[in-house]
């Protein structure tokens, strides 16, 4: 499918929402705990955005694929979307594997013992990583998809968009921000792209709810459903509208958005690395802790170079090579 930069673009800024959440969070920067804690669930709007797009893409995807390759294309299609996720992952659960020796590298209720749940990314409470568990809604959804294809390649998305609305109440309702993105690609392939303005302030006004609910109540599932998944997906049909009509967007966004996914998956572990805690973290963390305290904000900035650092070589290093390999050997050599 055509390359569409503002998707890309979508995808960087929702990453980058999410790292910067994570790094409030982490070093409140003169914010009081509570106040970090709002800013960190309202950013978390970056993993609705991401949801919404998936639902999008791999939708268009799916009625390619169903069109043109039938039900064989459901296994170019399985094989592209877990190569996508995996490799990637894998090497990520293997370094903060090592790392939890010395620093806690997710919550202490979760199991430390890594075990075939981890590696198959089959739980949403992964101590290793804990960011992974927007990644098992993201395999669960792709087996959705392939099924849908194998059952009826030209059927897929009805065939998608029911199983999905079917799951939801059976896993998570954050299912059905992929529903979000399946109705946007509808309602998008359709040509109906005449109420980007109207959609913008709606998507505003959705956010700004759940914004509220966030300063005044506990952001259930069924909340942000309810109010980041909406903001998430119209603001997404805008920002597609807006480039239909000739819309462009800087090269540097849209490269955020190439490198979003080393970005999201290998920030948590970076800042775990940076961050002196846990009773086993060597003592050269308190001399770290101590420097980096000498210039106010030094730390964070610190944090922010070296997450994209490592994003940029995971990405051009691992992350193309991958793709490059997956695209040869489907294309048969």
């Amino acid at each position: 499918m055509k390359k569409l930069n503002g998707v890309q673009a979508a995808r960087g800024v929702a990453a980058l929402a999410v790292v910067v959440g994570h790094v409030v969070i982490n070093r409140p920067v003169g914010l009081g705990r509570p106040t970090a804690e709002a800013v960190q669930m309202i950013l978390q709007v970056g993993v609705d955005l991401f949801f919404v797009i998936s639902g999008f893409i791999i939708t268009i995807t799916a009625a390619q694929i169903g069109a043109t390759e039938g039900r064989l294309g459901a296994i170019n299609f399985s094989i592209r979307r877990f190569a996508r996720i995996y490799p990637l992952y894998w090497v990520v659960l293997a370094c903060a594997a090592i790392v939890s020796h010395w620093v806690p590298t997710g919550p202490t209720n979760y199991s430390s013992e890594l075990g075939a749940a981890h590696i198959l990314l089959a739980t949403t409470s992964n101590y290793f990583v804990p960011v992974a568990w927007t990644l098992s809604y993201e395999v669960l959804f792709y087996v959705i998809a392939a099924a849908a294809l194998i059952a009826a390649p030209k059927h897929a998305v009805a065939i998608a968009l029911f199983a999905v609305l079917a799951a939801a109440p059976f896993s998570s309702p954050l299912l059905l921000e992929f529903a979000y993105g399946i109705a946007l690609a509808v309602v998008y392939q359709s040509g109906y792209r005449q109420y980007a303005k109207a959609a913008l302030l709606a998507g505003a006004a959705f956010f700004l709810f759940g914004v509220f609910v966030v300063c005044t109540q506990t952001l259930t599932n069924l909340l942000r459903v309810a109010s980041f998944g909406p903001a998430s997906a119209l603001a997404l049909y805008f920002i597609l509208c807006a480039e239909a009509k000739g819309a462009t967007f800087p090269r540097a966004v849209t490269y955020l958005g190439d490198i979003s996914y080393s970005m999201y998956i290998w920030h948590l572990l970076v800042l775990t690395v940076l961050r002196p805690a846990g009773p086993k973290a060597p003592a050269a963390y308190q001399a770290y802790a101590r420097a980096v305290s000498i210039v106010p904000g030094l730390e964070v900035a610190m944090m922010f170079v070296a997450i994209l650092v490592v994003s940029v070589i995971s990405y051009e290093l691992f992350e193309r090579s991958i793709m490059k390999v997956t695209k040869r050997a489907l294309a048969g050599g």
